[in-house]
């Protein structure tokens, strides 16, 4: 192309380009926001505690009867099933002295089944008037005295057999042994502590809740019950108490709620720390929006919604709120693009570029 013919053609596109960078310097580009559409979500509130598993049904076994620890069967730890033995008594003396009351009773009933057969012939010998009445007397007396120490000796024996039962020591229930607290070769006194037994599948968690969300809880409500330990496993529980009365607990005041699990396992273990969410309120599956789409200002909460490329304010009610969602009562639709982000100086009537976020 001709110099001549080139220079024009340059000036011509130079002009042009700064005519575009002008017009673009005067224009303001809007903001991105993101936003999401309200949704049908399961929301419910509620607060978490700390606390250890217990059992449901814990026993202490206690000796019946004084005697001699001869030897130990179970160990701390040990899982028993209900009866079985725990440990062995030195039974010996029982023993003998329910051979010894047998063998008087024995004694006194061949004595009266003898003075029976006396009498009966003594009364047969009087009707002939070849026995006399003191003697007739005496045998009856005689009966009288062996029917009074066999009465005697049945209940020696009944006392004899019921101590000799009482040095069985057997599990109350199935569980495991949370504590022994006695040795073999030690002599134990009636009343004396043997071992702790607890039913290891029916479990749970007395937990404590501050005294300014504790008029929140009340009984059956829902809880979970999660461990650092079972990390993805959550275990269903209920409030089965509520303390009466609060108590100072590190220099806070606090009542203790219990949650029982509601179904047997034995994937928890007596003394494992857990977490318990008890659910204080529960919306179910309602129209919602993250909790980040609801702002609050001296007018009251309300939400930015994105309106053909414009943000408009927008009072709102809500109703049950947690950590992650909030119940919409009143002011958004699911047709609605409520704005999430955070951050940005936003105003009612300012122009924005919507963009959606995944949900």
């Amino acid at each position: 192309m001709p110099r001549r013919t080139l220079l024009p053609v340059m000036l011509v596109l130079l002009l042009a380009a700064a005519g575009i960078g002008a017009w673009t310097a005067g224009k303001t580009v809007p903001p991105e926001v993101q936003v999401v559409r309200p949704r049908r979500a399961q929301v419910a509130a509620g607060l978490t505690a700390q606390g250890r598993v217990e059992s449901t049904r814990e026993t202490t076994v206690r000796a019946r009867v004084e005697g001699l620890v001869r030897e130990l069967r179970v160990d701390a730890g040990d899982a028993v099933t209900e009866g079985r033995e725990l440990l062995l008594f030195d039974g010996d003396d029982a023993r003998h002295r329910v051979e010894q009351a047998q063998n008087r009773l024995d004694l006194a009933q061949w004595e009266s089944r003898d003075a029976e057969r006396e009498l009966a012939h003594s009364r047969s010998l009087v009707s002939v008037a070849s026995e006399s009445r003191s003697d007739l007397d005496a045998k009856v007396s005689r009966l009288e005295k062996a029917r009074l120490q066999g009465a005697l000796a049945e209940k020696e024996l009944a006392l004899a057999r019921t101590h000799l039962a009482k040095l069985d020591c057997p599990s109350p229930h199935a569980g495991v042994v949370l504590e022994k607290l006695v040795e073999a070769g030690q002599w134990v006194p009636a009343g004396q502590p043997l071992f702790r037994v607890a039913d290891h599948r029916r479990l749970k968690v007395a937990v404590n809740v501050d005294e300014a969300d504790a008029p929140a809880v009340r009984l059956d409500q829902s809880c979970s019950v999660t461990a650092d330990s079972l990390p993805g496993e959550t275990f269903a529980a209920r409030v089965t108490r509520v303390a009466p009365l609060a108590r100072i607990e590190r220099d806070a005041t606090v009542v203790v709620v219990t949650a029982t699990l509601t179904e047997e396992t034995e994937r928890l273990k007596v003394g494992n720390q857990v977490d318990v969410r008890v659910i204080t309120r529960d919306a179910g599956e309602v129209l919602s929006v993250p909790v980040e789409a609801v702002r609050a200002d001296r007018g009251g909460r309300f939400a930015w919604v994105a309106e053909a490329g414009v943000l408009r304010r927008r009072p709102v009610r809500l109703g049950v709120q947690n950590a992650e969602r909030a119940e919409v009562l009143e002011g958004l639709g699911p047709q609605d693009r409520v704005v999430v982000s955070l951050g940005l100086d936003l105003a009612d009537g300012l122009a924005v570029a919507a963009v959606e976020r995944p949900q």
